[in-house]
């Protein structure tokens, strides 16, 4: 607790329009202590790149321009994340939201 409130966290959904074939992209990225923990489904080992098998992404990255580079090179070539949207939540509402369905999400939490 700091000062009688719970220590606030954010939580970014990043969103590109026209990624995914079109149908939309979205990844969240976890902003805690100047780490940004990018957790992503970026792609599938099918030649569609929409259904099948996902290639489930989870880094750290320095800055949000890092995370668009990387995504407008190795994920989607070309394309950028159109917007940027950021909440402010606790640490318990953070495990709530990044619980399923990947692994990696305890990195967030430290």
């Amino acid at each position: 607790m700091h000062g009688g409130f719970a220590k606030k966290y954010k939580l970014h959904v990043l969103e590109d329009f026209e990624g995914a074939n079109n149908a939309g992209h979205q990844a969240l990225v976890g902003d805690v202590d100047g780490d940004l923990l990018y957790v992503s489904k970026d792609g599938t080992n099918e030649n569609s790149g929409v259904f099948g098998e996902a290639k489930n992404t989870i880094k750290t990255f320095d800055s949000f321009e890092a995370i668009d580079d990387y995504y407008s090179t190795k994920v989607s070539p070309g394309k950028h994340y159109d917007s940027r949207l950021t909440f402010k939540v606790t640490k318990h509402k953070c495990k709530q939201l990044l619980k399923q369905p990947f692994d990696g999400r305890k990195c967030l939490m430290t």
